[in-house]
């Protein structure tokens, strides 16, 4: 007789064309885990990766189609994912993550004894250092974090009956808001630095988009959490320093020498590769900008 498990899994990848997902796939495919009973893909492709969908029979494929006439949200994918998968746990791993063999215990495992309801894993990127692995990079944490991504965390499902679904008008930064809203609700949350996932953030063709839409995701999150303001202010000082830097660009025109002032954070980041992560910064400080300024932007609203 088979014993089921006392906390069963649900795997959820968002994905949209991202061929990448199959390194994704083929890994969760080798886990053993009786705690593991599906790993659910929200696809927005259109059909573009039904090829995948017929080689990988075995995972729960769901075909997502947003609504006419507006853009699509990665909120809205997340919360069909919950709603599909059946787990006490939900695991959202991004389509372009590959875990390392003991990921799946050291996420399911604290949640399991009763020690947290959220546990947040880590994240290293593919083929070395990147710009995202810096002394501010996201996913390397040792202490309950402030904010999370959804990249790679696991939720006891109780925790989206508490808390709500993700917010589909927010449009940018989904995980954050829910972070906010989860600890706001006293959630249980525990950092797993042992659960990590290698994660391919793509060239720079990704990167700087991804950059923008983070800056403009910063203020529409301090436009909807007023009460982390202040914090966030002193926190996200070098957001600001650079949405300031790129409002006084005009300025150059009077005193050429202004455009030195990137001397710093080169000088900063000189051990890290510098141009790349001032160009990342000044990309996101633009975001932050546009939004400030409610430029609109029309673009499709895909973050990863």
């Amino acid at each position: 007789m088979v014993t089921r498990p006392s906390v069963t899994s649900s795997v959820v990848v968002v994905n949209k064309g991202d061929v990448r997902v199959i390194r994704t796939l083929d890994a969760l495919g080798t886990l053993e885990d009786p705690r593991l009973i599906e790993v659910v893909i929200v696809d927005a492709s259109d059909g573009a990766l039904d090829h995948l969908r017929i080689d990988n029979p075995d995972f729960k494929w769901v075909s997502y189609r947003h609504p006419a006439g507006k853009a699509r949200t990665i909120a809205e994918q997340r919360n069909v994912g919950v709603q599909q998968s059946v787990g006490d746990v939900v695991i959202f791993l991004d389509a372009n993550c590959v875990p390392d063999s003991g990921w799946l215990a050291a996420l399911l495992d604290p949640i399991e004894s009763g020690v947290a309801d959220v546990v947040v894993g880590a994240a290293a990127s593919r083929g070395g250092a990147s710009v995202h692995d810096g002394p501010d990079a996201a996913g390397h944490v040792d202490e309950v974090p402030k904010e999370w991504a959804n990249m790679n965390v696991a939720y006891r499902r109780e925790v989206f009956d508490r808390v709500g679904p993700f917010d589909e008008v927010l449009g940018y930064a989904e995980d954050v808001d829910f972070a906010w809203r989860a600890l706001d609700a006293g959630t249980t949350v525990l950092v797993a630095p042992t659960a990590v996932v290698e994660h391919d953030w793509g060239g720079a063709s990704e990167n700087f988009p991804r950059a923008f839409r983070y800056g403009v995701a910063r203020v529409r999150l301090l436009r909807k959490h007023t009460s982390r303001r202040r914090r966030l202010l002193r926190e996200d000082r070098y957001v600001l320093a650079y949405a300031a830097f790129l409002a006084c660009v005009p300025f150059t025109f009077f005193f050429p020498w202004y455009l030195l002032l990137l001397l710093y954070p080169l000088a900063k980041n000189r051990h890290h590769s510098p141009f790349e992560t001032v160009a990342y910064h000044l990309t996101y400080g633009a975001g932050a900008l546009t939004e400030l300024l409610h430029i609109p932007v029309t673009k499709g609203q895909r973050r990863h």
